[in-house]
């Protein structure tokens, strides 16, 4: 996260429950002790800075927009909606469901080649077959 925050780039990661925050900067607990409203939360994540906490099926999500914001500091935190992080949460699903397909529907994780060519055959007939299957889907 520190790349992208020092790169004023917007991110979106799931975090473990364990994770140690604050709503001070210096009194840290774990993530499960807070309640996250629907709305989302703004909390300081140790060794990040703050972040807008949401929830969504039971898993957590640090957020932050760097297109609205150029700054990770609280008061630019406020300003994030439920709107803001829905959106990107669809975007975010929608890479999830293209690296599955990848991986599991094109198999370009099992390659056995050594040599740098037959890998790069192997990602471009793979990234092939997905489209593909993705307009055959969409037929």
């Amino acid at each position: 996260m520190k790349f992208f925050i020092k790169r004023k780039i917007g991110f979106l990661f799931a975090l473990k429950s364990n994770r140690q925050v604050s709503d001070e900067t210096k009194q840290y607990k774990a993530l499960s002790e807070y309640t996250i409203p629907e709305e989302g939360r703004v909390l300081h994540l140790k060794d990040v800075g703050f972040v807008c906490i949401f929830q969504k099926n039971d898993l957590l999500y640090a957020y932050h927009d760097a297109s609205t914001t150029d700054t990770i500091d609280r008061g630019s935190l406020d300003k994030v909606t439920q709107k803001d992080f829905e959106e990107t949460h669809a975007c975010h699903w929608h890479i999830e469901e293209y690296h599955r397909a990848l991986k599991q529907v094109c198999n370009t994780d099992k390659h056995y080649f050594r040599n740098k060519n037959t890998i790069t055959n192997h990602i471009y007939c793979s990234l092939r077959a997905f489209c593909i299957l993705e307009i055959s889907r969409l037929r």
